[in-house]
C-alpha cells in the first residue's frame, strides 16, 4: 500500500508546482525504506528540497554510504587484482 501511495505522489510531483507543495510539508520518509528513495531523489532536484533534505541529514548519509561502498568496491578490485 506504501509503494502505491508513494507511486502515485511521485507521478503527482512531474508537476513542479505538486513538487514545491510535497517538499514544504518536510514529511517523514524515513519509514519508507528503499521505497521512498525515488521520491526523495526527486526532492534533490529542487533547491528548497536539497535544503529540506540537507537539514534532517538524508544528504550527508546518502554520501556517507555512498563513500563506503565505494571504498569496498575498491578494496575487492585490489584484492582481485592481487
Amino acid at each position: 500500500m506504501a509503494e502505491r501511495a508513494i507511486a502515485v505522489l511521485d507521478e503527482a510531483c512531474n508537476d513542479k508546482k505538486n513538487l514545491e507543495v510535497a517538499v514544504s510539508m518536510r514529511p517523514n520518509l524515513d519509514h519508507l525504506g528503499e521505497a521512498g528513495n525515488p521520491l526523495l531523489l526527486r526532492f534533490l532536484s529542487t533547491s528548497i528540497g536539497f535544503q529540506f533534505l540537507k537539514e534532517i541529514d538524508y544528504v550527508e548519509r546518502e554520501m556517507e554510504d555512498w563513500f563506503e561502498v565505494w571504498a569496498l568496491f575498491l578494496s575487492f578490485k585490489t584484492m582481485i587484482l592481487l
